[in-house]
């Protein structure tokens, strides 16, 4: 594994364990993208955020490169799992985000007081599902309208989103 991608040597050495974890599952299946934000979703209760995205993000990662490794995947294969895992990653960030700023200034809702929607839409590499492990992840947010309100009042629709986006990159950068 070190000599196929010698970035990995630090997440095997800085962990154990996280090795033999991998080594315990079936590497001929690529893990699908529900199962992964499962995984990052359990370990993040588990962990707390950051502590559970990057115990996620390592342990998935080594498990990418062990299916190519061991040929049980193709480039194509290890460039849509990476980008499944940082999709995921995004996923679980920006829902983290969210709730901290719903807790602190309530819900973002529409005039006529349903909750506004976001999406995150991830750009380049990310967007196409070609990343590798040394691509840069590129996001973008989007919210539907900025006529609306916080449930507390205490703050306008942009910057409620705008700090949703801030912490969601601030968590995914810290990886």
């Amino acid at each position: 594994l070190t000599s196929h991608a010698p970035a990995l040597a630090h997440l095997v050495n800085a962990d154990a364990t996280l090795l033999d974890q991998v080594l315990m599952e079936d590497l001929h299946l690529a893990a699908t993208p529900d199962r992964v934000l499962r995984q990052i979703r359990a370990e993040v209760r588990a962990h707390g955020l950051l502590p559970g995205l990057r115990r996620s993000r390592h342990h998935q990662v080594i498990r990418i490169a062990l299916r190519e490794v061991r040929r049980l995947a193709d480039i194509d294969d290890t460039s849509r799992e990476l980008a499944d895992l940082a999709g995921a990653c995004i996923e679980v960030a920006q829902e983290s985000a969210r709730q901290e700023v719903v807790s602190r200034f309530g819900e973002a809702v529409d005039d006529k007081g349903t909750p506004i929607p976001l999406v995150v839409m991830g750009m380049g590499k990310l967007g196409g599902g070609e990343l590798n492990l040394g691509s840069d992840v590129d996001i973008c947010f989007f919210h539907e309208t900025d006529v609306g309100r916080t449930e507390s009042g205490d703050t306008s629709v942009v910057d409620f989103f705008a700090r949703v986006a801030r912490k969601t990159a601030a968590a995914i950068g810290d990886l």
